[in-house]
């Protein structure tokens, strides 16, 4: 049983006044396996965050079907086995790292808050600084925080929108061993991005999103056995809006 499953996903929007469709994504289908680092890319319009709203069950899909863990993403059991963090989110700043997971995990009904919040603390690198103020914290710890608390549920499958998105070099590796660990203890982690070279780094599989359909999907390896990820995204995404042109 694969950890996603996504079958000929159609999706269609009403453009302006209603005037225009707008097709947000046209068949994609592709599968995820247990315990893998997946990443989605594609350039800003791609779908990828249609899909991923797809995969939360906070919109459905016109024709197709997205499986969490074998379960309808629309099946509120299938969600409450995901954990995600958004691109934008706030965590309340005036609050004490875990004082700020504290607040969520109640809102999640997590049994046994504190023993979680500290194993998490420890997961993502912050036990130390648990009594530090969010304020104080530097964009990479925040988005580490961040992911502490989408795990808070224990989740099987996380899902992460840009998640080194404006971080900096040591951020952007503290967010990358996470995840490696993450993997390590058999959590399936889906990466939506445009950061090619993260990607390239972390992920065991590939997807390439344009305008609504999948251009490619494949192992980083196979992939970049001639050229660069970048060099392959690059190539397959001009193709594709050649052929739009004739």
């Amino acid at each position: 049983m694969n950890a996603i499953e996504v079958r000929y996903l159609h999706k269609t929007y009403s453009g302006l006044w209603r005037r225009s469709r707008i097709e947000a994504l046209k068949g994609v289908s592709l599968s995820v396996k247990q315990g893998e680092i997946f990443g989605l890319l594609g350039p800003n319009g791609a779908g990828k965050t249609t899909l991923i709203k797809i995969l939360l069950g906070i919109a459905f899909a016109d024709r197709g079907q997205a499986m969490l863990l074998g379960r309808d993403s629309r099946d509120p059991h299938a969600r409450q086995c995901v954990g995600y963090l958004p691109e934008e989110y706030q965590l309340p700043e005036y609050l004490k790292a875990w004082r700020a997971l504290d607040f969520f995990a109640k809102l999640y009904g997590v049994h046994e808050r504190r023993s979680r919040i500290e194993e998490l603390l420890h997961l993502v690198g912050l036990a130390e600084r648990r009594n530090s103020k969010v304020k104080e914290f530097s964009k990479g710890m925040r988005q580490r925080l961040g992911i502490a608390q989408a795990l808070l549920n224990n989740p099987k499958v996380l899902i992460l929108d840009e998640p080194t998105a404006n971080l900096d070099p040591l951020g952007r590796k503290d967010v990358k061993d996470l995840l490696i660990r993450l993997k390590d203890q058999g959590t399936t982690v889906f990466i939506s991005s445009h950061v090619l070279t993260e990607i390239e780094r972390v992920c065991d599989r590939v997807a390439i999103l344009h305008k609504g359909q999948l251009l490619t999907v494949g192992t980083v390896d196979e992939l970049t056995r001639e050229k660069s990820l970048e060099d392959v995204f690059v190539e397959l995404v001009r193709a594709a809006q050649e052929t739009e042109k004739l």
